[in-house]
């Protein structure tokens, strides 16, 4: 990636724009968090200017939420881009509004915030499975979408934010809810 940087100041704004957020992907993949988030930036110095429905801006302000240490700012990419996503986004948008949502959720104030959070994102993620992809499909050793992997992954964080829950209060219901949950997983 620094070769590929070394250069980029010489491109064009468009290509310049996806090699900055592959950079920072990939930095914040290898968990170097600083790198990431300095490319994100240097993505969003492009990418403010696109309109809302732009996949690359919203992978820009997702980047931005997931690299940003501080809680705060952090929350506040996540918000501008949860806001700034259109009625009628396109799936590949929605997908992204799934991340934000679960991102959201794991460092939201409150227990109740971050199962709304996680709701939403499991509802964007159930209904990005259920709908056949556009285009060829995604392969995985399974044969399942990525989204599957996702809503299971939600619906087991969601179950134990439930049972978290049965211990501060409506027990009963939250215990259910979070056999539900498990129980979809399962089938």
């Amino acid at each position: 990636w620094a070769r590929r940087l070394e250069t980029a100041d010489t491109l064009p704004e468009s290509p310049r724009l996806p090699l900055y957020g592959e950079a920072a992907d990939d930095a914040l993949g290898l968990e170097d968090t600083q790198a990431a988030l300095d490319r994100y930036q240097q993505a969003w110095a492009l990418a403010e200017p696109l309109p809302a429905s732009n996949p690359l801006r919203a992978r820009t302000l997702l980047g931005l939420l997931q690299a940003t240490e501080d809680p705060q700012e952090s929350r506040a990419w996540g918000l501008r881009l949860l806001a700034e996503m259109p009625a009628n986004a396109d799936a590949s948008l929605r997908l992204l509004q799934a991340r934000a949502e679960s991102s959201l959720a794991h460092s939201a104030a409150s227990l109740n915030e971050s199962i709304e959070h996680m709701q939403r994102a499991l509802a964007l993620w159930e209904a990005a499975d259920a709908r056949p992809p556009a285009g060829p499909p995604v392969a995985t050793r399974s044969g399942l979408s990525p989204s599957f992997y996702s809503a299971a992954t939600a619906r087991s964080v969601l179950s134990r934010w439930r049972m978290q829950q049965a211990g501060e209060g409506d027990a009963q219901e939250a215990k259910q809810e979070a056999q539900r949950l498990l129980q979809r997983n399962v089938d």
